[in-house]
């Protein structure tokens, strides 16, 4: 939905910020269908306390706890791949609340901040609600992700 140039308008740290809010918000499909499983909210949490230092691309958060996060998240997003296919044909909830990880996964492999993976875990989250819900429920994902930049773009 977001094309290269329109994220080209924030800068890295708002482009961070942005989709962390992005990944958060989706996490709520993987937190339906894994509610004890508190490994990508915890990769959420290490996003944002990167984010929250100073920012230079040289910095480094505690580069351990960055890949402990990185490794868990894409662990909770296999074991819920793994539950899709091991259904038959996979059900649109369990395929989305792997999207919905895969979001944060790409999030922290966004650091140092590559336009590319933020946007990857941007597009993630949307597909979380493509694949969960009808149309209307991927239009409102849309139309919230659209007013959150507008802010990001107004500060």
């Amino acid at each position: 939905m977001f094309t290269d140039s329109d994220l080209d308008q924030l800068n890295k740290h708002n482009l961070y910020v942005f989709a962390i809010d992005c990944a958060e918000h989706a996490l709520t499909v993987f937190e339906e269908g894994f509610p004890n499983d508190t490994r990508p909210r915890k990769g959420i949490d290490c996003a944002r306390d990167m984010a929250a230092g100073p920012y230079t691309q040289e910095f480094k958060h505690d580069e351990d706890v960055r890949k402990h996060a990185l490794v868990d998240a894409d662990r909770a997003r296999h074991g819920a791949q793994s539950a899709a296919n091991g259904e038959r044909a996979g059900s649109k909830f369990s395929r989305s609340t792997a999207c919905s990880a895969m979001a944060v996964v790409n999030l922290l492999m966004a650091w140092p901040v590559s336009r590319a993976r933020c946007a990857s875990a941007i597009d993630m989250a949307q597909l979380a609600y493509q694949m969960r819900w009808d149309g209307w429920s991927l239009e409102a994902e849309r139309t919230w992700q659209r007013d959150r930049f507008a802010e990001y773009l107004a500060r």
